[in-house]
């Protein structure tokens, strides 16, 4: 975070970028030893998660950063398995809503960081035509 300070970055943008760091810097140490997703997925939200807390963030606010690493992890491996849109906004929707549960988010908190990271996915997604949108926003709502 000081780093970040330091680049000219204000305390606030400098600490999201700090537990953002903490956990992709946790899922890349974790993809190469050879985990599964689901657990690449857990440990990039823990460490998000405890870095949040680390830096004194309320559990709402540390578990919306969990629910946003994991999320976004989700869909990044989802992608590079070569799912479809649909199935890469469900990965990360289903990985917020559990990040955020686990990190002590109320049941209605981690289903809105689902739909967030759900739209996030299909917002990122390499693939532009209308029925690839139209794939990943119901499985956003299914998922």
């Amino acid at each position: 975070m000081k780093a970040a300070m330091a680049a000219g970055l204000p305390a606030p943008s400098a600490q999201e970028y700090a537990i953002e760091l903490a956990g992709r810097s946790a899922a890349s140490l974790a993809r190469k030893a050879d985990l599964t997703d689901e657990e690449i997925v857990s440990i990039a939200g823990n460490a998000a998660h405890q870095v949040a807390v680390a830096q004194g963030l309320t559990v709402e606010e540390a578990g919306k950063h969990a629910a946003s690493v994991a999320g976004r992890t989700a869909a990044e491996l989802a992608r590079e398995a070569g799912q479809s849109d649909g199935q890469v906004a469900k990965a990360a929707a289903q990985a917020a809503r559990q990040a955020g549960e686990a990190a002590g988010l109320s049941q209605q908190d981690a289903n809105i960081q689902a739909f967030t990271a759900a739209g996030n996915a299909a917002a990122l997604s390499a693939k532009k035509d209308t029925a690839s949108n139209a794939e990943a926003a119901l499985a956003a709502g299914h998922a």
